[in-house]
């Protein structure tokens, strides 16, 4: 499952996005599809994706590939985003192995942080 909320950071709209539970194919599938929404609504937008709560991670490296392709044939996503995942070396090198794979269509605008401070810090550098 995962909830949004809108907030801002200094004086900009943010979008956090807070992963719990089983982290399925399909369960990235609508969260992309929900987040075209935002995209609408505020082009470029900033986002803080944290998957700090996520017990179980039910992907393969299909799911990854096929991830991939949708969200380069789907989204059509501007702005910045950061991972966020805690200690947890399995997530940190997930959400690392995904920006790898997605990077040739969104060079630059996907990276991966333990913590939030530094994955903000990150979102509003130049």
């Amino acid at each position: 499952m995962f909830e949004i909320e809108e907030t801002e950071v200094q004086d900009e709209k943010v979008i956090r996005v807070f992963f719990s539970g089983e982290l399925t194919r399909q369960l990235i599938f609508d969260f992309f599809d929900k987040m075209a929404e935002y995209e609408e609504k505020y082009p470029a937008y900033k986002q803080l994706v944290y998957f700090t709560d996520v017990s179980e991670v039910s992907l393969n490296l299909e799911d990854l590939k096929l991830i991939g392709k949708y969200m380069k044939e789907n989204t059509n996503r501007r702005g910045k985003t950061a991972f966020i995942t805690g200690d947890n070396i399995g997530h940190l090198n997930l959400a690392r192995y995904f920006i790898e794979m997605v990077s040739f269509f969104r060079g630059g605008k996907l990276k991966a942080f333990k913590g939030e401070e530094q994955a903000i810090h990150w979102l509003y550098m130049a």
